[in-house]
C-alpha cells in the first residue's frame, strides 16, 4: 500500500524549482541571491527553509565538517564507555550509576549545544560572504 500524497504540496515544491530555475536561466548570477535565502530562512528557523530544501536548494557545507562529525561520534563513544567504566569501578553502587546518568546527559546536552552553535556561525559566515560579494555589505536585515 502506498503513502497517501500530498498533491498541493508537490505542486508547490515543483513551483520552487521551476521558479529557481528560472531565475538562473535568466539571471546565473542570481545563484548568490538563492544562496542567501536558504541561509538566513534556515537561521531564523523559518518554515520556508523546508520547502528551499525540499525543492534542491541547500547550503554548501565545508570541509571540515564531516571530520568534525566523526571526532564528536570519537568523543560520544569514547566519553560513553569511559562513564560506563566508572559507574562499574563503583562496584555498581547507585551513587556511580547516578553520576553515570548526569554524565551522560551533560555530554549529550553539550554535543546538541555545541553542534547548534557550530551550525548558527556557519549560517552566519554564508550569510555574510553573500551580503559582501553582492555589494550589500553595509546593509542590516
Amino acid at each position: 500500500m502506498k503513502p497517501p500524497r500530498d498533491r498541493a504540496y508537490e505542486r508547490l515544491i515543483a513551483l520552487a524549482k521551476e521558479a529557481r530555475q528560472s531565475d538562473l536561466r535568466l539571471n546565473p548570477t542570481s545563484e548568490l541571491d538563492w544562496k542567501f535565502a536558504v541561509a538566513v530562512s534556515k537561521l531564523n528557523r523559518h518554515p520556508m527553509s523546508w520547502l528551499l530544501r525540499w525543492a534542491g536548494m541547500t547550503e554548501r557545507k565545508p570541509w571540515w565538517d564531516r571530520p568534525l562529525l566523526v571526532g564528536a561520534a570519537l568523543m560520544f563513544t569514547t566519553i560513553t564507555f569511559a562513564l560506563m567504566w566508572f559507574a562499574e569501578v563503583g562496584s555498581g553502587s547507585r551513587l556511580g550509576w547516578i553520576a553515570f546518568g548526569v554524565g551522560y546527559i551533560g555530554m549529550l546536552l553539550l554535543l546538541y549545544f555545541a553542534s547548534r552553535h557550530i551550525e548558527e556561525w556557519q549560517l552566519k559566515h554564508t550569510i555574510e560572504k553573500c551580503r559582501s560579494n553582492s555589494g550589500f555589505a553595509g546593509q542590516q536585515s
